[in-house]
């Protein structure tokens, strides 16, 4: 899940039979209303807003698609860049001028969503690597088993 740079609409992907990401209203929170759902296509395993707001970057495990979402309501396919292997989640974040897609290449798929710390005014990624259970049942052949951590600074 990702804010709109104005805090007005949420992102989310769904990494489940419904493959695709939303566009929600969070202002009231007790009730958010569904803006516009795009077809990912693939799984949506990580979605990242682009710091001018008009883009959203996503993950569908084949390649990265940059959504345009100017319009919230109406999201359109701006381009997408082929992610051979899959990035899956772990992969997929910005730079802090929104400049730059990282990208990493882990020893095992990662199991989770990548964490952000800021430390002594220094701000560090963290990810996990460790090939996931879930992941060996459905891709027994393309999934190995390990327990990485890797941590990466970010230059100012």
């Amino acid at each position: 899940i990702d804010l709109s740079v104005d805090g007005n609409v949420a992102f989310a992907s769904s990494y489940s039979e419904v493959m695709n990401i939303i566009a929600v209203d969070p202002s009231d929170p007790a009730n958010p209303s569904l803006m516009s759902s795009f077809d990912t296509t693939h799984h949506a395993y990580g979605v990242q807003v682009a710091q001018d707001g008009k883009n959203v970057f996503v993950d569908n495990g084949a390649e990265i698609l940059v959504v345009n979402v100017e319009d919230p309501a109406n999201p359109v396919l701006s381009g997408s860049v082929e992610a051979p292997g899959g990035v899956f989640a772990d992969g997929l974040k910005l730079s802090p001028n929104g400049d730059t897609l990282f990208s990493e290449k882990l020893p095992f798929i990662g199991s989770a969503p990548p964490s952000t710390y800021l430390y002594e005014n220094k701000q560090y990624i963290v990810l996990h690597s460790s090939g996931g259970r879930s992941l060996k049942k459905g891709y027994p052949d393309l999934v190995e088993f390990g327990n990485q951590i890797h941590v990466f600074k970010l230059k100012k």
